[in-house]
């Protein structure tokens, strides 16, 4: 049969969608389901926007990374996660280094689910170095949409980092080395 195209629809504009819909009729008709329902839509937004913000306010994220990297091969960079909150654990934490998109294709973001209060996790993204030379890594950001994934609250932090990209290595044909040493022993 004919195949169906996916469209994917943000939870913030499916969010603002749902407040533009319910929220005329609610106030013309005066409907107190329709109003009840435009609260409830009203706290899910504002308890997001605030969970979200809490969720990523305590964190500290440090950055493990190897000092050189080879051009064409992936490399794993590991950070450290750490919730200085007391009482709120943070969820559905990611982490991503800015990377120039231009020497490096990012393969896997970390991700964290967990955080609990003052804990520590550790969380791996993997990166491919596109270009030889020095790349500089700085800033780091943990970000998370929890609860409902409606707003996306982020905290930047500057983690700097020298890595030196080394060109790509290839490994020489069997027939290549034997015919460079048949030349030498000649």
């Amino acid at each position: 049969g004919p195949q169906r195209e996916v469209i994917r629809v943000k939870p913030a504009v499916a969010f603002l969608l749902a407040v533009g819909l319910i929220a005329p009729t609610a106030i013309f008709k005066g409907s107190n389901l329709l109003l009840l329902l435009l609260a409830g839509v009203l706290v899910m937004g504002i308890l997001s926007l605030i969970m979200s913000w809490l969720g990523v306010r305590t964190l500290e994220v440090k950055r493990m990374a190897p000092r050189w990297a080879e051009v064409g091969k992936p490399i794993r960079l590991r950070y450290r996660v750490r919730r200085r909150g007391r009482i709120l654990p943070s969820f559905g934490v990611r982490v991503q280094d800015l990377l120039p998109p231009d020497a490096v294709k990012v393969l896997r973001d970390a991700w964290v689910l967990h955080v609990g209060p003052r804990e520590e996790v550790l969380a791996d993204s993997t990166i491919l170095p596109l270009r030889r030379g020095r790349l500089q890594l700085s800033d780091v950001r943990a970000s998370s949409s929890f609860p409902f994934g409606l707003m996306r609250r982020g905290k930047r932090s500057r983690e700097m980092h020298d890595l030196v990209v080394y060109p790509q290595r290839h490994a020489l044909k069997s027939e290549v080395i034997r015919a460079t040493i048949s030349d030498r022993l000649d």
